[in-house]
């Protein structure tokens, strides 16, 4: 096979790219968080909100070091999931005259986690856009790329059978 599949190469692309958007947005939203703790003071000025928490037996020190560690076990999946990302999308830039079973195997792996990533965040903000970018559209393309490829390799192998 002399011809580089193109859906590959264009798949690589929006699965890095789209990786690296969501990374810099998860870094931005993290760094704001600090900043959002300010109003949660405003919180302790409401009767109901208190009494909320004291039902809970927890206090507020302990709801918001809880949240924040939850935001960044998530933030941090999240970071080592497009890593992942990119890695596989580089590597497909590698392997983009062979390596069918490579191709099909990781997009219908990042499409199943692209296709839960929008039910998350839909398409109306920046990290929705960077799903369906590097979480949809790339590892559609490496599907149908890589159902190309093999098609090409076993039209060559049958070409060289005669």
């Amino acid at each position: 096979m002399q011809k580089k599949n193109q859906l590959l190469r264009i798949g690589s692309i929006l699965m890095i790219l789209g990786a690296a958007m969501a990374m810099l947005m998860a870094m931005a939203t993290a760094s704001t968080l600090d900043m959002g703790m300010s109003t949660v003071n405003s919180l302790t000025q409401d009767p109901a909100f208190m009494a909320d928490l004291e039902a809970t037996g927890m206090t507020l020190d302990q709801v918001l070091a809880a949240a924040k560690n939850l935001l960044t076990a998530v933030m941090g999946m999240m970071a080592v999931f497009n890593v992942i990302k990119i890695v596989v999308g580089a590597l497909g830039l590698r392997k983009l005259q062979s390596g069918t079973v490579y191709f099909t195997g990781w997009g219908i792996a990042f499409l199943v986690f692209g296709v839960l990533g929008l039910l998350i965040f839909g398409v109306n903000n920046l990290m929705g856009i960077a799903n369906l970018l590097g979480g949809l559209a790339g590892p559609v393309l490496y599907i149908v790329g890589g159902a190309q490829n093999k098609k090409a390799l076993q039209a060559a192998a049958q070409s060289e059978e005669e």
